[in-house]
């Protein structure tokens, strides 16, 4: 088995794992992430993370549903990062913080569709009426 040399590599499977964990606590059909979006919020270029998703899934630890960028770690996937390279690991970043600030940004990315829903349902409820009178 070859281990991952790159520290992002490291970083995108801690936050990943991560994420997978509080998806698994909700109550949904599927627990399927965007695995691009927590790349891109490690910092790591989406080539690259669709390189890793690529090597991840022919060692079926990746799980895609639709695209590589859409999916969920499997179980044959390691559990933790030191199961994961042989050896313990110290990461620059904090796969849970990075999980929430995504949360909190597909969050406001909602409100603002329903939003943006509510102003053309309004839209169009104010042009039938219009038609409606005429």
């Amino acid at each position: 088995m070859t281990m991952p040399k790159r520290n992002d590599e490291l970083a995108l499977f801690a936050v990943l794992r991560a994420a997978c964990a509080l998806e698994s606590k909700r109550d949904r059909d599927g627990q399927y992430i965007s695995g691009i979006r927590y790349a891109l919020a490690v910092g790591m270029h989406w080539k690259r993370a669709a390189g890793i998703f690529e090597k991840w899934e022919r060692k079926h630890w990746w799980d895609e549903v639709g695209s590589q960028h859409f999916g969920a770690l499997t179980l044959k996937a390691p559990q933790t990062l030191e199961e994961m390279t042989g050896h313990p690991v110290m990461l620059d970043v904090y796969p849970q913080a990075i999980v929430r600030q995504v949360a909190s940004d597909i969050a406001q990315e909602l409100a603002a569709d329903d939003d943006r829903r509510a102003r053309q349902d309004e839209s169009i409820r104010r042009f039938i009426a219009s038609r409606a009178a005429a």
